[in-house]
């Protein structure tokens, strides 16, 4: 049974990457003919919504008609995923998921991970800008919802994703003060810290008569059992 499970892992592990590797490169070949607009950000009439693609050099692809003013917060977005390098942590994420796919506390990780770093990236558009385009910014998010499947393909890249959330997010959104924030990573700090650790695990003494007995497969070698755990929470 354990070759058996063991098998079974393995091959959910491949199918998990090349599913993400073909529809990465179909996303690819889908935005070949964009259009550069200036720097990293591309314009293309075969996409719905905005998306970040790429690793090392990730580029913003954007569809053609957008206004001025909508643009330039979408830009905003999107650069902030950039500069927070969001686009190496999903990667990351992913990796664990595909791991672990056997653990649905995973899989919602993963999905609360991606939710988080939209709406963090929307709250710091309307933190530069202002609370006075929530409306004007959660009815480009709703012209984008049209597109979340076709985004949806490929789980590497950045789309507009949990739409409704999102905009329920925007129209509620207040700035933090200060105060708040620090709060907010004392109370982390401690909590990522207390799941980190692993408990201390006093040495069982080794009887002479238990060093060869019949049915011992390892000699005088005895091992400790290990309690599985949730590697992002580890981490």
């Amino acid at each position: 049974w354990i070759r058996i499970g063991a098998m079974v892992w393995l091959a959910s592990i491949a199918g998990l990457l090349i599913y993400g590797v073909v529809a990465y490169i179909r996303l690819r070949r889908c935005v070949a003919t964009a259009v550069r607009l200036n720097g990293d950000v591309y314009e293309s009439d075969r996409i719905p919504s905005p998306f970040i693609l790429g690793f090392a050099k990730p580029r913003i692809y954007i569809p053609f008609g957008l206004g001025q003013r909508e643009r330039e917060y979408i830009l905003t977005h999107e650069r902030y995923h950039i500069k927070r390098k969001d686009h190496l942590a999903k990667l990351l994420g992913f990796g664990s998921l595909t791991v672990h796919w056997f653990n649905p506390l995973v899989w919602l990780a993963f999905d609360a991970m991606t939710r988080d770093m939209e709406m963090s990236c929307d709250e710091k558009v309307l933190a530069q800008t202002g609370a006075g385009i929530a409306k004007e910014y959660s009815m480009s998010l709703l012209s984008f919802a049209g597109g979340h499947r076709f985004f949806g393909a490929s789980p590497l890249t950045f789309g507009e994703t949990s739409i409704a959330a999102r905009v329920k997010n925007v129209l509620q959104f207040r700035p933090a003060p200060k105060w708040a924030t620090v709060l907010a990573a004392v109370l982390c700090i401690p909590s990522i810290a207390a799941c980190a650790l692993n408990p201390a695990i006093d040495p069982v003494p080794i009887k002479p008569d238990d060093l060869y007995g019949p049915d011992d497969l390892y000699g005088s070698f005895r091992f400790q059992k290990l309690v599985y755990m949730c590697p992002l929470s580890s981490f």
